[in-house]
């Protein structure tokens, strides 16, 4: 059915007044309305712009205090922010209350379930299950990309680290940065991973709840302007390569050049050693991390959750409107075409 305009005119208050003929209806448009969603290619091209990730921003670990953000809404605002901006949020002077990593990502959005718990704790046991609950060193990776959704926003409370302990700091690197100049220097490798599937999986039946899950989709991912929206890393979880016979050792050579591009840019990492009662926050869709490997006499002990990215990017928006300018919010590695 196509639908015509009857009339159009510009109302006393500067909107827009459209009557349509077939529906007997009239539609007014805000004048501000029509500019946020207009068509023209300028506009389009200003709004990805807005969305892109400062460069100056890369590398630099922000800082609140516990007390701000509990008390204030304009204060979590700006640590919203400062992920959204730099990956990551540092939060100082906290409790090593057990319920307090909780409580504060209740704050932002539902807690986010999943097949290891919807809160889970990260320290050495005698029979792991899962390398993080060692005392060895991690590569970088981002958490449970096995999962279609997997977790945007993580937290890591510290409720307990030594000063016996040695070692055992957390580092973050910014993917989505590293990416951009592996395109630079590897145009064709990044295309490969950019358009072969690689397989993430995790599969292990021995546990009180079985797992078996596989996903398949390319490590960089694009919208139709090749920008990219979205990284997908971890080594750790991998399965066999689905992919045709010729693209097979022209892809692991893609995969390797850019895992070493990945620990050549070690001097972009931020570091962290929690102090107890210490919070980070950080994106997993934009921030790999790792860990140093630790021992000593003492115990390192902390507790985590998850909330949805999308949870996160909705009430960073909320809060931008009624405290910020309410300008674009950064790419937040959702896949977001922009």
């Amino acid at each position: 059915m196509e639908i015509h305009l009857e009339d159009v005119k510009i109302t006393d208050d500067g909107h827009l007044s459209v009557r349509f003929k077939e529906e007997d209806h009239t539609g007014t448009f805000p004048p501000g309305f029509l500019q946020e969603h207009s068509y023209s290619n300028g506009h389009l091209a200003l709004k990805k712009q807005a969305t892109k990730i400062n460069p100056e921003h890369v590398g630099v670990v922000p800082e609140v205090q516990w007390s701000d953000v509990r008390d204030s809404e304009e204060s979590l605002y700006q640590c919203l922010k400062n992920i959204n901006e730099h990956g990551l949020c540092m939060v100082r002077n906290g409790s090593i209350d057990g319920k307090l990593v909780e409580k504060f990502a209740l704050k932002i959005g539902p807690i986010w379930d999943n097949t290891y718990g919807a809160v889970w704790d990260v320290k050495s046991q005698k029979t792991p299950t899962n390398f993080g609950y060692t005392n060895k060193e991690m590569q970088y990776h981002m958490d449970l990309p096995f999962y279609q959704a997997m977790p945007g926003i993580e937290f890591l409370h510290c409720l307990r680290f030594d000063a016996t302990v040695e070692g055992g700091q957390t580092l973050f690197l910014d993917i989505t940065d590293i990416a951009e100049n592996f395109r630079k220097d590897h145009p064709e490798e990044f295309n490969i991973l950019a358009t072969i599937p690689f397989t993430f999986a995790r599969v292990h039946n021995d546990r009180d709840y079985p797992i078996n899950m596989v996903i398949r989709r390319p490590i960089i991912q694009l919208n139709r302007e090749h920008e990219v929206v979205a990284v997908f890393w971890n080594p750790t979880v991998t399965g066999a390569l689905q992919a045709e016979e010729n693209e097979v050792e022209s892809f692991y050579k893609a995969y390797q050049l850019f895992a070493k591009q990945l620990y050549s840019c070690q001097d972009k990492e931020m570091v962290v050693r929690l102090q107890p009662g210490e919070i980070v926050i950080w994106n997993n869709r934009r921030l790999v991390h790792r860990r140093n490997a630790f021992h000593g006499d003492g115990d390192r002990h902390f507790r985590g959750v998850y909330i949805d990215i999308c949870e996160y990017k909705s009430r960073l928006s909320i809060l931008s409107q009624k405290y910020g300018d309410g300008s674009s919010i950064k790419r937040v590695g959702n896949g977001d075409w922009f």
